[in-house]
């Protein structure tokens, strides 16, 4: 469920400027954190409130742990690999502008613990 963010206006109205995850965690002032998973990927999107819309921060980041994604070596790659993620060897990509980017696992630590 989203959470409707409505800004005052002159008028007697007020002006939506978008939404944001219900279960989403204030990470500092107007910045807000949504972890959720859909699948085998574990999504994070980061939300910064800017009057009058809301934005998402990129990159933003995926830890895949059970599906085959398309990923970019680099940023600028124009060719993308299939990878496969799992639980034992999980995948970290960061998402600039819908183009997945593989990441060293360590981008993505406070997904997993390593005991």
């Amino acid at each position: 469920m989203l959470s409707a963010i409505y800004l005052p206006s002159k008028k007697s109205e007020a002006i939506y400027i978008g939404s944001i995850p219900v279960d989403a965690t204030a990470i500092s002032t107007g910045t807000y954190q949504s972890i959720t998973q859909l699948g085998g990927p574990i999504y994070e999107t980061v939300y910064a409130l800017h009057e009058p819309s809301i934005k998402i921060k990129s990159p933003s980041r995926e830890f895949i742990i059970s599906d085959t994604v398309c990923v970019y070596k680099e940023q600028n790659g124009s060719v993308c690999q299939h990878l496969t993620g799992t639980f034992d060897d999980p995948l970290c990509v960061y998402i600039y502008n819908g183009k997945k980017i593989l990441k060293d696992l360590s981008n993505c630590s406070e997904f997993f613990r390593n005991e």
